[in-house]
C-alpha cells in the first residue's frame, strides 16, 4: 500500500530560508518526492501535523490548502488505482497527475503544463536566438540523451530527483562509455534546462545541489613542436585533399582559432595584418595579428580558406600526420565505467582539430609571449581553462635548465 505525507526538504528543514514543501509518497519502503511548488520558513512549518501554522499570518488557511493540492490529487490517484485493483507505481503516478492537472488546467481556462521534453524544445529556440549555434547544437544533443535514457517513457519534471541523477549518472557511464568530465558537461547542460524550468516554476531547482559532479582525471594533451610544424608544413604531400587540411591545421596552429571559427573565416575578418572575428562558441570579440604560417595560409587561399566538417576534418590530418612521420609513441591514459585504461599511441592518432588550439598556446609560451597577451588571442577568460591547454615536454624542460648554465 501507498502512503502519503506532506514534508519539508529533509537538510533543509533547519534552516531559517524558504524550504520547499515536498509530497512524499512511499511504495513498499521506497520514497518519491513530488514538489508542490510552493515554500515555508521552517518556523512556521508543523511537521506532526503536516500544516502551516497560524504564525504564518492572514490567510494561512487558504494557502495551506493550495501546498496541500497536490496531495489531494496523489491520494486520490492511489485510493483510485486501489479500488480498481490497479498497480502502484511511481511511474502511475506521475502519469496520472500529469493528466489531472492538465483537467484541472483545461476547467480554469489555463493552458495544460507542457511535458518535460517540449519544454526542452523551447528552452533551446529561446536560448538560441540570442546565443551560439554551437551551444544550441550541444543542449540538444542533452536533450536526445535524455531520450535515449527514458526510452518510450515521456518523463515529468517530477522524474528529476536524485534517484535519477544517480541512475542517469551511471547510464552515461556505462551505455554511453562517457569520461567522467563528458558526464559532467551533460549536468551541467541539463542544469541550466532546469533552472530555466524553475524560473517558469515548474521544477525546484533545489534538488540540483544534489548532484555531486564526477571526479575528472586529466586529459592526454598533445601539441605539435615547432620542428614537427616546421616539417609538416614543408611535407609534400600525396593528395590536394590532405594538403588543404594540413594547411587548415597549420593554420590552426598558427592563430589558436577553434574548429568552428576557421571554418567560418571570411575575407572580410581580415584587416590591417590581422584577424578580426567575433567567436562562434562564445561570442567573444578577437583580435589576432598574422605571423608567417598563417599569412602564408591565407595568401595560398586569396582569404578564402577551403572547409570541411570537423569529422572529416579530424579522420584526414590523422592520414597527414602520418605521412609526414609524426609518430611519436604517446602514452594514453583513459577510463571508462571508472576503470582505468593505458596505452600507447603513435602522436599522429590523437591529432585533431584541437591539437592546433593546443599547439598555438604552447608554442607562445615557449617563445616567451606573456600569458595575458596569448589569452586577449585565445579568448581565454579565467586561467583555470586556459592551463589545461598547456603542454610542455621534458625536451622543453631540459632546454630552459640549460639557460642555469649562462
Amino acid at each position: 500500500m501507498a502512503t502519503t505525507k506532506l514534508k519539508l526538504r529533509a537538510d533543509r528543514k533547519n534552516s531559517f530560508d524558504s524550504t520547499s514543501v515536498y509530497v512524499q509518497v512511499c511504495i513498499n519502503s521506497r520514497v518519491k518526492l513530488y514538489p508542490t511548488g510552493f515554500k515555508v520558513n521552517p518556523e512556521q512549518w508543523d511537521e506532526k501535523n503536516q500544516k502551516l501554522k497560524k504564525s504564518w499570518g492572514y490567510g494561512y488557511e487558504k494557502h495551506f490548502a493550495k501546498i496541500n493540492r497536490k496531495k489531494i490529487l496523489i491520494d486520490s490517484i492511489i485510493d483510485g488505482a486501489f479500488m480498481t485493483n490497479t498497480s502502484i507505481t511511481f511511474d502511475f503516478i506521475a502519469s496520472e497527475l500529469l493528466k489531472l492537472e492538465g483537467q484541472e488546467s483545461s476547467a480554469n481556462g489555463v493552458e495544460p503544463q507542457k511535458n518535460l521534453y517540449e519544454v526542452f524544445e523551447e528552452y533551446i529556440s529561446e536560448r538560441g536566438a540570442f546565443q551560439s549555434k554551437e551551444i544550441a547544437k550541444h543542449r540538444k544533443t542533452t536533450l536526445n540523451k535524455l531520450k535515449g535514457y527514458f526510452g518510450e517513457k515521456i518523463p515529468t519534471f517530477q522524474d528529476i530527483d536524485y534517484r535519477f541523477y544517480s541512475e542517469y549518472r551511471n547510464w552515461l557511464l556505462e551505455e554511453g562509455e562517457l569520461a567522467n568530465s563528458s558526464v559532467n558537461k551533460q549536468f551541467d547542460y541539463l542544469k541550466g534546462f532546469l533552472r530555466y524550468a524553475s524560473k517558469l516554476k515548474l521544477f525546484d531547482d533545489s534538488i540540483l545541489n544534489d548532484f555531486e559532479r564526477l571526479k575528472e582525471f586529466e586529459t592526454h594533451v598533445v601539441y605539435v613542436t615547432q620542428e614537427e610544424l616546421k616539417k609538416m608544413w614543408e611535407f609534400k604531400l600525396s593528395s590536394d585533399k590532405l594538403e588543404r587540411v594540413r594547411d587548415l591545421f597549420v593554420f590552426a596552429c598558427a592563430t589558436g582559432l577553434r574548429e568552428s571559427d576557421f571554418s567560418n573565416l571570411k575575407p572580410e575578418n581580415i584587416k590591417n595584418n590581422e584577424i578580426q572575428l567575433i567567436t562562434v562558441k562564445t561570442s567573444d570579440p578577437l583580435v589576432i595579428p598574422l605571423n608567417y604560417y598563417s599569412k602564408a595560409v591565407l595568401d595560398k587561399y586569396e582569404n578564402q580558406l577551403p572547409r570541411y566538417s570537423q569529422q572529416k576534418f579530424n579522420d584526414y590530418i590523422k592520414e597527414v600526420g602520418c605521412e609526414v612521420g609524426i609518430d611519436t609513441p604517446e602514452q594514453v591514459i583513459t577510463y571508462k565505467k571508472g576503470v582505468r585504461v593505458e596505452s600507447i599511441l603513435p602522436k599522429y592518432e590523437l591529432l585533431t582539430s584541437h591539437t592546433g588550439r593546443r599547439t598555438f598556446i604552447t608554442q607562445c609560451i615557449m617563445r616567451g609571449i606573456p600569458i595575458p597577451v596569448i589569452r586577449s588571442m585565445t579568448g581565454h577568460k579565467d586561467l583555470k581553462s586556459f592551463q589545461k591547454y598547456i603542454k610542455i615536454t621534458d625536451k622543453d624542460k631540459h632546454q630552459e635548465m640549460l639557460k642555469w648554465e649562462n
